[in-house]
């Protein structure tokens, strides 16, 4: 019976990837995109100006920052805060890292330096 499944999985797998050859749509890299209206715009500024800066400070006052600086050895001290926060800071820089790709901005770019380095 184990057979049987593992062959139905195979076979299904050999056809849904056949479909895909013959997609009409095609993967745009995003530094390919402008945005450039009015509502998106002013909600990628605001990500850039804002929300971004926002989230940077909270992983400093978290200790999420400080815990990359102990466990290199550039700072003493002991990891603090859940298990889960080095990703929480993993994604505020690729959130910059994103941002600065398409719009650039030193001060931004400037503090992802810091904090990477």
């Amino acid at each position: 019976m184990a057979g049987v499944v593992a062959a139905a999985i195979v076979a299904t797998c050999g056809r849904a990837a056949e479909a895909k050859v013959d997609y009409p749509v095609r993967p745009v890299a995003f530094t390919q995109v402008a945005i450039d209206d009015a509502f998106w715009g002013k909600r990628l500024a605001t990500s850039r100006d804002v929300t971004i800066p926002a989230c940077f400070k909270r992983c400093e006052e978290t200790g999420r920052i400080d815990n990359f600086a102990i466990a290199g050895g550039m700072m003493e001290g002991f990891y603090r805060g859940a298990r889960y926060n080095d990703s929480d800071l993993y994604k505020v820089i690729e959130g910059a890292a994103y941002q600065l790709s398409v719009n650039a901005d030193l001060k931004l770019g400037g503090y992802l330096d810091d904090v990477i380095t």
